[in-house]
């Protein structure tokens, strides 16, 4: 009885943390270029069964060990692509990233609603973090540009105003991690850059104009809200009823 005291606490603990991660799908549901989460779940064999102790081989067979968290794991996949008409709203397609900084750290991001400063730096609008380019520099606009046209391939391209004179501007740094496992959420759609990524090449494409709809689906993290609530209610109820049925039979028990 205290064992399965111990696995339903054990089941009300992974049900809390999958309800967490739900929770932080949820809430990003209308975050530009946000990428849901997946809590990974992982049962183990009783200790019996590893250590080869257990003397009836279908109860082992059959016997359930627990379960824990195995980790988080984050889906990658494209989101929908919403047209804005702004020029500097990028989205990418493919397996990519544009690189940012704040002059002293450098991260990842798939958010491509961008702003321009009054300086005529182009900034992420959440962090205020420069936009770089591949040569190392932060993309800045200057003052006599009045229209700015990106292909997707990256390149930036900036037309006089009057004139419409083309002068290049430079190419976005966009760039594809080498495992997406090593990635690490920084949180409001930042990734910590670890240096490893490398150049997206022709595996990722520019679009400008657009901006990434986040990757959650209400409608499936609802239902997935309520599953976990429910599975969480019954472990609690388990605990219990459990703790309830000992107390009766310790009563029970004579005195010695």
């Amino acid at each position: 009885m205290i064992r399965g005291i111990y696995l339903s606490a054990q089941g009300a603990d992974v049900q809390t943390r999958r309800l967490d991660v739900v929770a932080n799908n949820l809430a990003n549901a209308s975050t530009t270029g946000f990428k849901r989460d997946l809590a990974l779940i992982q049962s183990h064999p009783p200790l019996a069964k590893i250590n080869g102790k257990h003397s009836d081989p279908d109860a082992v067979k059959n016997a359930i060990g627990g379960t824990t968290l195995a980790g988080i794991a984050t889906d990658h996949r494209d989101g929908s692509l919403t047209d804005t008409g702004n020029s500097l709203d990028l989205a990418l397609r493919g397996p990519g990233f544009f690189r940012v900084s704040n002059g002293s750290q450098q991260f990842l991001t798939r958010a491509g609603n961008f702003s321009m400063t009054a300086q005529g730096d182009v900034v992420t609008q959440s962090h205020g973090l420069n936009l770089q380019t591949s040569s190392g520099n932060s993309l800045n606009i200057p003052a006599n540009i009045g229209k700015i046209v990106v292909d997707e391939e990256g390149r930036v391209t900036g037309l006089t105003q009057g004139t419409l004179d083309p002068i290049p501007l430079g190419k976005l740094d966009v760039v594809r991690p080498v495992s997406f496992e090593n990635l690490q959420k920084h949180g409001e759609g930042l990734y910590l850059d670890d240096g490893s990524a490398e150049s997206a090449g022709n595996a990722v494409s520019v679009q400008q104009g657009f901006l990434e709809a986040s990757g959650t689906r209400p409608m499936l993290e609802m239902i997935e809200m309520i599953e976990t609530s429910r599975v969480l209610e019954m472990n609690v109820n388990s605990i219990k009823l459990q703790d309830e049925s000992l107390g009766r039979l310790l009563q029970a028990m004579p005195n010695r």
